[in-house]
């Protein structure tokens, strides 16, 4: 084989390698296989959350799960319209706190909230008109309380924890008014009497408890009693990233920020290098600490609130 042939195969291959670069090989594929299954399984703890939530005139008890207030989760939240469906159903944790966040931009300021898991106390009725037709006692949910509620909540909840020593079994009858007010409600007092009732451990479990749930293939889906614990926020809810929601949702990162001036030269090794650039990367070598820190750990029904 000529030299010219040689060198022209030796850059064919040059150009493969160089086009496959946006695949992943090595170790990147065991990280990017935990990743994405760690994904999975937030999504399917996502889609077996519901928010609770009344229609106008509408009144429900609800039992809370959580022990402590400091137990319970409180961050700020964007809820958008789907504008494939039309319907509200996307929430997306609101990254401002420590980032630009490409949502405030695009639709409007986040709103804070707390988190708190709660058994709906209301049966309901499942395939109705169908032979395997059932009544549902009870469903465990997600209470979303907006910051002006806050006060109220957490002020009925650290009386109940003074009286019995936790807030799990704490039964809180909410009233919502009309189509203007929040569509969680608001505690009313029960039986016109309190503004709370309680239930013991014991009597949860009696009333509420339940077996494990298998499928048909046999498998368990939910475990004994599942439904009688809070949720686990920490799998629920992801840090939010301005990153990420720009994936999702578009947006420009922000003016002078790495990841635009990136957008603008392209990796990093490719941008223009000035005097300026290089005594900034001499200065970062000279800082950069001799241990790596440690990573930042980080923390969605068609239902309005």
């Amino acid at each position: 084989m000529s030299r010219a042939r040689r060198r022209g195969r030796r850059a064919s291959q040059e150009e493969v390698k160089t086009d496959a670069g946006w695949m992943d090989s090595g170790s990147q594929i065991s990280t990017k296989a935990k990743e994405e299954q760690r994904r999975a399984e937030r999504r399917r703890e996502v889609g077996n959350v519901n928010r609770f939530w009344l229609k106008p005139n509408e009144e429900r008890e609800v039992l809370i799960l959580d022990a402590k207030i400091e137990d319970c989760v409180a961050f700020h939240e964007h809820h958008m319209k789907d504008p494939s469906t039309g319907r509200w159903s996307l929430f997306e944790g609101c990254p401002k706190e420590w980032e630009i966040c490409p949502l405030c931009e695009s639709h409007g300021e986040s709103y804070y909230a707390m988190f708190i898991s709660v058994l709906d106390l209301t049966p309901f009725t499942v395939n109705q008109g169908k032979e395997d037709e059932r009544e549902i006692a009870y469903s465990r949910k997600m209470l979303v309380v907006k910051s002006m509620q806050i006060p109220d909540f957490t002020r009925l909840m650290s009386a109940c924890i003074e009286e019995h020593g936790t807030m799990r079994g704490m039964v809180l009858l909410l009233g919502r008014d009309d189509g203007r007010s929040a569509r969680i409600g608001k505690p009313i007092p029960i039986d016109g009497k309190v503004m709370y009732d309680f239930m013991e451990e014991d009597e949860i479990r009696g009333e509420f408890g339940h077996e494990e749930v298998k499928g048909q293939d046999g498998k368990v889906f939910k475990e004994k009693n599942a439904d009688l614990k809070p949720f686990d926020y920490s799998k629920i809810f992801e840090k939010p990233s301005a990153k990420k929601l720009r994936e999702i949702y578009g947006g420009r990162a922000a003016a002078g920020s790495r990841e635009d001036d990136e957008s603008e030269w392209g990796e990093e090794e490719e941008k223009p290098k000035t005097r300026r650039s290089i005594r900034s990367r001499q200065r970062a070598r000279e800082e950069e600490p001799s241990e790596e820190e440690p990573s930042e750990d980080g923390f969605d029904e068609d239902v309005p609130f």
